[in-house]
């Protein structure tokens, strides 16, 4: 029988999940909640390779889908700044890179990244596992959790 742990109030850092329309959903709804406070550029999906629109803020994860404008493939970056130009940092790292508002359609938000991107990586803070996939393994399970530093 699987038993869940209780959720908290806070959102963790990172969630993982199986399925691309699953993380398509859960990146709306945490960058939608993170972004309560005014701020931030809306990024709308019409300019975007991943056609998924969001708000665009300090502080917020985002991965490299097209290595294309400094940015690469596959890399997690952490936004400093969104004025006037996209400043962002390779996470975990110290490199910086800084594109425009047009190129920041090679990036999508990376609150919440599949079991088979993550593979490889560290990432610190609360990792959510989501498992309401039917083909979620028991391989997906170690990887998601062998993911958290913390």
């Amino acid at each position: 029988m699987l038993r869940q742990i209780p959720p908290t109030a806070d959102l963790p850092e990172w969630s993982l999940t199986a399925s691309t329309q699953a993380r398509r959903r859960i990146n709306k709804e945490i960058n939608n909640e993170l972004h309560k406070p005014p701020g931030g550029v809306f990024v709308d999906a019409a300019h975007q390779l991943d056609c998924q629109g969001f708000w665009l803020f300090p502080g917020m994860p985002v991965v490299g889908c097209s290595t294309d404008n400094g940015l690469f493939n596959g890399q997690l970056y952490t936004v400093l700044d969104v004025e006037p130009k996209v400043k962002l940092q390779t996470y975990g790292g110290h490199d910086e890179v800084t594109v425009d508002m047009c190129h920041i359609r090679c990036g999508m938000p990376a609150h919440a990244i599949t079991y088979y991107s993550c593979q490889g990586r560290n990432l610190r803070g609360r990792v959510m596992l989501y498992v309401q996939h039917s083909k979620i393994t028991t391989t997906h399970l170690i990887v998601g959790v062998s993911r958290a530093t913390c």
